[in-house]
């Protein structure tokens, strides 16, 4: 007998201890949430519901399977666009910097060579005049007028700026000059002034050569130098 009623009372043992073991881990943790959250935690307690309003109810539960908040989103969206942007525009500065020292040395090779084809007058002279041939060693150089030199030439061709403005230099691809209407010419972003004017006295000069370009949408660029040159021969013979 003792047997068959303890064969009946099973299902209300299981019963019981499934009730007792569900009730001891809700108290459990809600014995661990009341330490962060007592006022909530008293006043499901009132209302007989503290263990189980807090496993059910738990704000923190909800809110770890959430996904980005709006703030985390526009941040990394950010930090997203500074990590590209940010790159491009270095590369973007530093061709723009290769780009103006090779045009600066171009117009300073340019400008040099202006000048020693004016020395080059010069240095002719001086040798018409040891052959005995009385040459002023300062004539065919305009003087304090802007005029420009095609250097391809033997000897200086000067064609003076009658409006103020001097053409653009032009190249065939290898050199540059002028091609005067040649086919292959094309007109470079260079444009070089050659100017001279007589300082002090008549036997001394100053050579100033201004190249200026543009690069793109960028301010136009100027690049000059200056030398002195000197009538150091009289009558055909060195001092």
């Amino acid at each position: 007998m003792s047997g068959l009623l303890l064969a009946c009372n099973i299902p209300q043992l299981a019963a019981g201890m499934h009730t007792k073991l569900e009730s001891t881990v809700v108290d459990s943790y809600s014995k661990t949430k009341a330490w962060s959250r007592p006022a909530e935690y008293l006043a499901s307690m009132r209302r007989g519901t503290a263990g189980r309003a807090f496993l059910l109810r738990d704000p923190q539960r909800a809110s770890d399977s959430s996904g980005f908040s709006l703030i985390e989103t526009l941040v990394a969206i950010s930090l997203l666009t500074i990590a590209i942007v940010v790159p491009m525009g270095l590369v973007a500065q530093s061709l723009a910097t290769a780009f103006y020292a090779r045009d600066q040395i171009t117009a300073f090779h340019l400008a040099q060579e202006a000048i020693e084809s004016v020395r080059s007058v010069r240095d002719g002279h001086i040798l018409e005049n040891a052959l005995g041939t009385a040459v002023d060693l300062l004539e065919g150089i305009p003087n304090d007028a802007p005029f420009v030199i095609d250097t391809r030439d033997n000897y200086m061709d000067a064609s003076v700026c009658t409006s103020g403005t001097c053409p653009p230099l032009e190249t065939d691809g290898n050199l540059y000059g002028y091609g005067r209407g040649l086919s292959g010419w094309t007109a470079t972003r260079f444009t070089r002034t050659a100017h001279v004017k007589f300082i002090n006295a008549p036997d001394e000069i100053r050579v100033s050569v201004t190249v200026q370009w543009r690069s793109g949408s960028f301010q136009p660029r100027s690049f000059t130098i200056s030398e002195n040159l000197y009538r150091w021969v009289e009558d055909g013979s060195a001092l």
